[in-house]
This record gives structure tokens, sequence and C-alpha cells, in this order.
């Protein structure tokens, strides 16, 4: 008798619960709010994501992943490590909370005003968007899918990110920063180290009959000559710039260094040293300049007698 008393209080409990959980949901409802799955922004597959459209007030790019890499604007080779990084953020971002109904429209106003705008596409199809926005002073990232939408917290649980800090990137900060991404033991050519200031110092690396030497050079250190190669070839930049620091400055660079594939394509780089402000300035092509680490061009603008053994 206990039994049955005890079996229909306990299916009455479940009643009252399951009426108590659904009209809290619908109260909650009635108050403008939403279910949202917590990886409603996430990108599950990055794998199928090949453009990336970044848009802000002050720059608009496009990440597009192009042969076997990725580039920017279609012009210059994406830092791979760092798209890594930003394809594992986008997988394991979750929304941690949504905003109060109260600050949707002001939280959208400054998320679509201030914020970052990201789409991203597989072939020519939109799979994802969002605009995002952060407080780094606080560490907080906000996200909506846009102005009459709610806007809500995302972070990476168990991690405390600033995860705003990667969608506010400049376009030159998701350039690769090695210098000559190509260039490796297999396909090099010969080396054209020039200074124009003193040509007496220039000096060539070419292939001899057996390993790398230097011309004019009896006995090459090939020591030496492997750490400098290794130095070129792992020449990274500091930052990219738009020539802007050059303005006014002398223009002759002091040393070239001039990059031969065996296909005998070139690769040429000038450097342009401002000793006042104790900075060291590089140029590919035209308008495609950058700084680089003091230590390095130290170290590259060695004269030809340094690889005497």
């Amino acid at each position: 008798m206990q039994k049955k008393k005890n079996i229909r209080l306990l299916i009455l409990f479940s009643v009252l619960l399951t009426g108590w959980v659904f009209y809290t949901f619908i109260q909650w409802k009635m108050n403008g709010n939403e279910v949202y799955e917590n990886n409603l922004f996430s990108i599950e597959d990055s794998n199928s994501v090949n453009i990336v459209k970044i848009n802000r007030s002050d720059a608009t790019f496009t990440l597009s992943y192009e042969g076997v890499n990725w580039k920017v604007n279609s012009k210059y080779n994406a830092d791979n490590s760092l798209i890594k990084v930003f394809f594992a953020a986008l997988t394991e971002m979750r929304i941690r909370r949504p905003l109060s109904a109260l600050e949707k429209d002001s939280v959208n106003a400054l998320i679509i005003g201030k914020g970052t705008k990201v789409e991203f596409y597989s072939e020519d199809h939109l799979i994802q968007s969002f605009y995002t926005y952060g407080d780094e002073e606080n560490s907080l990232t906000y996200i909506t899918k846009g102005k009459d939408e709610m806007p809500f917290l995302i972070n990476i649980p168990g991690y405390r990110t600033y995860l705003y800090g990667i969608f506010q990137l400049s376009q030159n900060e998701w350039r690769d920063p090695l210098v000559f991404r190509d260039m490796n033991w297999r396909n090099l050519g010969s080396i054209e180290v020039e200074f124009p200031d003193q040509p007496e110092n220039s000096f060539s690396i070419k292939m001899g009959n057996e390993f790398f030497k230097i011309d004019g050079i009896t006995s090459t250190d090939t020591t030496k000559l492997i750490d400098y190669i290794d130095k070129i070839s792992l020449l990274q930049v500091k930052k990219y710039t738009n020539g802007n620091e050059l303005e006014g400055k002398k223009k002759q660079p002091s040393m070239i260094i001039n990059v031969l594939d065996v296909g005998l394509n070139d690769h040429k780089i000038y450097f342009y040293p401002v000793e006042e402000e104790g900075k060291i300035f590089m140029r590919k092509e035209e308008g495609n300049y950058g700084e680089i680490f003091s230590e390095d061009y130290n170290y590259l603008k060695v004269k030809k007698n340094y690889f005497e053994k």
C-alpha cells in the first residue's frame, strides 16, 4: 500500500516539476529571450572554409585558400600558424551568456558600429557570418548576427582569452613574416650580396664542385657559410609597413640580397637602416615594406672576408 502511495507521489511530483519548467520557459520566452545552441557562432568544419571576409571601418580584406596556401587579398602569403590558431578558436568558441533584452539595441549598435564583420564562405556559399567587438580591459568579446538579433558574450570554455584580439588584426598582421618562404637547400641556385656603398665587400654564394662556396675565396669556412644561408632562409619581418618611415630618408639601400632559385627566378631584398630611430627596413617589390630585427641585419651584413677559412 505504501509502495503504491509513493509511486503516486512520485508521478505527481514529476507532473508538477514538468509544469513548473514549462511555465518558467514560457515566461522566459515572453520576456524576449530565446533558446540558443552554445555553438551558434562556431565553425564546426574549418576545412570546408576557403574564403574569410573581414570588414571594419578602418579596413576591408580577404583571407583565401588558393592552391596549397592561404593568401591575404590573393596577393601575399598568410601566416599559416596564425590561420591555425584562428580556426582553432572558431571551432572551440562558445556562447557564454546572452545580453539582456534591455541591452540589446545599445550593445548591437556598439558591435556593428565599432566592431568587425566576419563572413565565412565555402566556395561561393556563405556558411557563417557575424559581427564582433571586444572590451580588452575586461577581456570580454561580444558577438551578434545583426542589429535585430540577440547579442552574446562568447569565450573558449576553460580559458581566459580575449577572443576579439584575433578579429581586430590588421591586413599586414595576417601576412607570413617569413621573407623567403619558398627558399630551401633543394631549390637554392645562388645568393648575391651587394653593398652599394662598398662594392669591394660584395660577394656571391654559388655551387662549387661539391658544395656552395664564396666566389673569390680560395678556402671557404663552410660552417659560417651554412649558418649564413640558414639565416637568410629564416629571415623574418618584425612588422610589415607602408614605407612611410623612409620618407625623406636616404633612398639608396645599404645592402641588397638577391636569392636565385634553380629556375633562375630572383627574389631581391633591399635594406634601409634608419639609424636615428635604430630601425632597419626592407623592401621586396615596390610598396612591399617591412621592419626587420636589427640583430638579423647585423648578422647578414658581414663582408666577404668573414667567410675566409
